[in-house]
């Protein structure tokens, strides 16, 4: 029985790296600006050549550092805004040292700020709710 195993090679560059690196490099450019949709899944698929697996581990990769939200039904929306932050500050002080607020435990969400008549007001009872 044979199996083929694709082993972790130093220096090897997994094909979504390659695709999140390029798309982050397109983010930061404002190739595409902050709260809009990339391109779906399909379409990135074409580009670059890749399977629709590869596809996803980039725009998870890319959700992880911080450069996209991704929601089903709707696609991946820009979060970026373009503000470097210093990565080994912590992002609440990084925030604040670049001109920003931050609210512990209130992530930001594309969900909230892009749906006219978002709900407002206080939060439910027992979640923080930031300085205004």
């Amino acid at each position: 029985m044979s199996s083929a195993y694709l082993l972790d090679i130093p220096g090897q560059v997994h094909e979504h790296h390659r695709v999140a690196h390029v798309l982050a490099d397109e983010i930061r450019a404002g190739v595409h600006a902050d709260g809009s949709r990339l391109p779906g899944e399909h379409a990135l698929r074409e580009r670059f050549g890749v399977s629709r697996t590869t596809v996803r581990q980039a725009l998870s990769a890319l959700g992880e550092q911080g450069f996209i939200e991704t929601h089903a039904g709707i696609g991946s929306i820009v979060t970026f805004d373009g503000t470097p932050l210093d990565q080994q500050l912590g992002w609440t002080r990084a925030l604040a040292e670049a001109g920003g607020r931050a609210a512990p435990g209130v992530p930001r969400s594309v969900s909230a700020r892009s749906k006219p008549g978002a709900a407002s007001g206080p939060p439910a009872p027992g979640l923080p709710w930031p300085p205004g």
